[in-house]
C-alpha cells in the first residue's frame, strides 16, 4: 500500500514534468517527478512530512559509507527511484499546494 507523504523542500527538488524526455507509463495520474535538485549540497537534508505537518522520516546522501550501508535506511521509504551511492531520488507527485508537494 503506498503512502502518501507531504514535502516541503522546494528549494532542495526541481519538479520534473512527466511529459519531459522518456514517459514513463508509472507516472501516469500525476504532475509528474520531484527529482533532487544538482543544488544540494553537503549541509543540506531531505525532510519527509506527514500530512500533520509532523516529521516522516530525514535523510541525508552525505554520511559515512565506510561500512557499506545507507544509515539512514527506513523500510516505509520506497520511492519512484532512489539511490544513495548516486544521489539519485524521484518522487511521485499528485499534488502541489502553497508551496508543498504531496508525493507517492
Amino acid at each position: 500500500m503506498s503512502k502518501l507523504v507531504t514535502l516541503s523542500l522546494a528549494l532542495i527538488f526541481t519538479p520534473c514534468p512527466s511529459g519531459a524526455g522518456i514517459q514513463v507509463s508509472t507516472t501516469s495520474n500525476s504532475l509528474g517527478l520531484i527529482v533532487l535538485s544538482k543544488a544540494y549540497g553537503e549541509k543540506d537534508y531531505i525532510h519527509l512530512y506527514n500530512e500533520d505537518g509532523s516529521l516522516w522520516h530525514k535523510f541525508s546522501f552525505y554520511y559515512d559509507d565506510s561500512d557499506g550501508n545507507f544509515e539512514y535506511a527506513f523500510e516505509d521509504f520506497r520511492p519512484f527511484a532512489f539511490n544513495p551511492d548516486y544521489f539519485l531520488l524521484a518522487l511521485k507527485c499528485v499534488k502541489k499546494e502553497l508551496g508543498r508537494y504531496e508525493v507517492i
